[in-house]
């Protein structure tokens, strides 16, 4: 994405909505080291998608930088 101000917004709430995914992952971690059975295995689950996300969405900037350079 070249550095305009639209854009450069975007990538700031795209690292913003990381971050938070990230802490998400964190609170949902220590909920789980509290618990015991089935239930720590279904928030291992969600925690799992969450970082996949998060690895999706850290990868865009780059994604797009790249297209561009391919145009």
């Amino acid at each position: 994405m070249p550095f305009t101000k639209p854009n450069h917004t975007l990538q700031h709430d795209l690292k913003a909505t990381v971050l938070n995914l990230e802490l998400s992952c964190a609170d949902l971690g220590r909920i789980a080291s509290r618990l015991d059975g089935p239930e720590v295995l279904e928030i291992m689950r969600v925690i799992k998608g969450l970082y996949e996300e998060v690895d999706r969405l850290t990868t865009i900037p780059a994604k797009t930088k790249l297209s561009e350079l391919e145009e």
